[in-house]
C-alpha cells in the first residue's frame, strides 16, 4: 500500500461567470456507419496530421469487438482489431513516431487488460495483466522510445494499477491502494518519460493525482469536494499537470491546474456531467476542452494562456453525441470524434 502524500490539498476553489460565447461551423463526416458503435473512442493525430480513432461495436449475441480507423486519401478505412470473444472495452490509442498505432482495451470476456499493435503488416494482440477482473478504465502513453505504458483499474481489489513494457516484457506495480482507488484513469508522460495519473476514489469520488518522482510514486487528493466523474489528464508545455472533470453532486464542470505544490480548482460551466472530459494543449500554449452533456450535446471550450475559458458553439453537428474524444493536428485545428446514438454511427468533426 503506498503512503499517501499530503501536500496542500487544494488551493482554492473559485468560481468564474459562465464563458464567452463564440461561434464556429464544423463539419462532420461519418467515419463507420456499419453497425451499433460503442461508446469509449479515443482519438489521435500523427505527424502527417491525418486522424486515427479506435472505438467498439456491438454485435450478435450483445458482444463487442475492438476496430480502427484512420483517414487516408480523404476517406475512412475502417478495420477490425480484434473480433474474438467479447472485446474492446475502454480503448485508449496511442501512435508511435512512424504513425503506427497501439490500442489499450479491456476483454469483457476473461476480464482482462490487452494490448494491440500494428506492427505495419497485422495486428499484434497481447495480454498485459490477465488476473481476475483488471484493466479496466485503462489509459495508454507511448515513451520516447514507442514503448507502452498503461494505467488502470484493478476492479477485484479495488486499486490504481501501471504497467509499462522493458526489454520485450511487461512490468507491473500498484500505484494507490488506499480504498477503492483507480476508476476513471487518465495518463501522460512528460518529457522525461515520467507518468503523470489523475483518477478517481470510488468513495465519495475524491479526484486523485498521481506522479512517479524521484524514484517513488507521489499521491495527492485534488479535490476533497466529491463527485468528480470523467476525467481527463493533460500536462502544459512546464509540464505542469491539469485536470477537467464533471463535479456529478452539484452539476459543475471544472478544471483542477497544478499551483505551487497543490492545485487551484475553477469552476467553468453548470453543466449536467456525461461519460467524460476531453482535454488538451495546443503548442502555444491555449488550453482545449471538450466534452458531451447527458442529452447528446457537445461543448467544446478554449482559453488562451492567461486569458478566460470561452465556449464556442458549434454548428453543424448532431445533437445525439456520446464519448466525445478530443485531439489536435499539429497545426492545433481540432477534432472530435464520438458516437452517434441516433444513427448507431461514429463520427468525426472538425472546423
Amino acid at each position: 500500500m503506498n503512503r499517501l502524500t499530503w501536500l496542500s490539498l487544494l488551493v482554492s476553489l473559485s468560481t468564474h461567470a459562465t464563458p464567452q460565447l463564440a461561434l464556429e461551423a464544423w463539419r462532420e463526416d461519418i467515419v463507420d456507419g456499419s453497425g451499433k458503435m460503442g461508446q469509449h473512442v479515443s482519438l489521435a493525430f500523427d505527424a502527417a496530421g491525418a486522424p486515427h480513432v479506435t472505438y467498439y461495436e456491438f454485435v450478435a449475441g450483445d458482444r463487442r469487438r475492438l476496430k480502427y480507423a484512420h483517414l487516408r486519401d480523404g476517406a475512412w478505412v475502417a478495420q477490425t482489431v480484434d473480433g474474438l470473444g467479447n472485446v474492446g472495452g475502454v480503448s485508449s490509442l496511442a501512435l508511435d513516431s512512424a504513425g503506427r498505432p497501439q490500442v489499450s482495451y479491456f476483454d469483457f470476456g476473461v476480464q482482462s487488460l490487452r494490448l494491440a499493435r500494428w506492427t505495419g503488416a497485422r495486428w499484434e494482440l497481447e495480454l498485459v495483466d490477465g488476473l481476475e477482473s483488471v484493466g479496466v478504465d485503462s489509459s495508454l502513453a507511448l515513451d520516447a522510445q514507442g514503448e507502452p505504458h498503461i494505467s488502470y483499474y484493478d476492479l477485484t481489489n479495488g486499486d490504481l494499477k501501471y504497467a509499462w513494457k522493458h526489454a520485450g516484457a511487461w512490468l507491473v506495480e500498484t500505484v494507490d491502494a488506499e480504498g477503492d482507488v483507480g476508476a476513471e484513469t487518465t495518463l501522460a508522460l512528460d518529457a522525461q518519460g515520467r507518468p503523470h495519473i489523475g483518477y478517481v476514489d470510488r468513495q465519495g469520488r475524491l479526484l486523485k493525482y498521481a506522479r512517479f518522482t524521484r524514484g517513488k510514486w507521489e499521491v495527492e487528493l485534488v479535490d476533497v469536494t466529491g463527485g468528480a466523474v470523467g476525467p481527463s489528464l493533460a500536462l502544459d508545455a512546464e509540464g505542469r499537470p491539469h485536470l477537467s472533470y464533471f463535479d456529478l453532486r452539484r452539476d459543475k464542470l471544472r478544471v483542477a491546474s497544478r499551483e505551487g505544490r497543490g492545485f487551484r480548482v475553477d469552476t467553468l460551466l453548470s453543466v449536467k456531467a456525461g461519460l467524460r472530459t476531453s482535454l488538451t494543449f495546443d503548442r502555444g500554449g491555449e488550453a482545449r476542452l471538450a466534452l458531451q452533456e447527458p442529452g447528446g450535446n457537445i461543448l467544446y471550450l478554449r482559453r488562451a494562456r492567461r486569458a478566460e475559458w470561452k465556449t464556442v458553439a458549434l454548428q453543424g453537428l448532431e445533437e445525439a453525441a456520446w464519448g466525445a474524444s478530443l485531439a489536435l493536428a499539429s497545426s492545433g485545428s481540432p477534432t472530435i470524434c464520438y458516437s452517434d446514438l441516433r444513427q448507431h454511427a461514429l463520427r468525426c468533426a472538425s472546423p
